[in-house]
């Protein structure tokens, strides 16, 4: 008798994992596409040229005057959705950058800067940890998504995310 409880903790906690993994997904941007998977898009080189446009945007609102050191850029990545398959060959674009010299003790207005720019531009907060130093915004009415966070080193990195888009806006025959 004694097992039985056992196993039904872990089925439990084996559905909670679950069910945690799928919302870190979706909140991630995964399967962001609007209506139908079949809908039009905006191509993948737009979504690349909105990308490079909203991070060239919001540098210049939050540090005009530091460098941005790219980390990572994906031009063309394959998309999942929110149940981790694939995504019908849609893909997507991200571009993440290092904030380079920031003193630590100025961090936070860097935060709030992003937070402002983010208001005025549409974007809306899906996720904020200040204990961890995390930031996360969407755009709803295209998808595209931002995030900042910094470490304990005092390194700051921010990164633009597109949603999932057909590369040529449609549905590939």
């Amino acid at each position: 008798m004694k097992h039985k409880g056992t196993s039904s903790n872990i089925i439990h906690a084996l559905a909670a994992l679950c069910l945690t993994t799928v919302g870190m997904l979706t909140l991630a941007g995964c399967d962001s596409t609007s209506g139908d998977a079949m809908s039009r898009t905006i191509t993948l080189a737009e979504a690349n040229t909105k990308v490079n446009e909203y991070a060239e945007s919001a540098r210049q609102a939050i540090a005009p005057k530091l460098e941005f050191r790219v980390q990572e850029k994906q031009t063309d990545a394959p998309c999942s959705n929110s149940d981790g398959s694939p995504a019908q060959d849609r893909r997507d674009s991200s571009l993440s950058y290092e904030l380079q010299g920031i003193p630590a003790d100025q961090i936070s207005g860097y935060f709030e800067a992003l937070r402002t720019w983010w208001v005025t531009h549409g974007f809306t907060i899906t996720d904020e940890n200040p204990g961890n130093r995390f930031l996360r915004g969407e755009k709803k009415d295209d998808g595209f998504s931002m995030a900042m966070q910094s470490n304990n080193l005092g390194k700051v990195y921010l990164t633009v995310n597109s949603p999932c888009v057909w590369r040529n806006g449609t549905p590939e025959p």
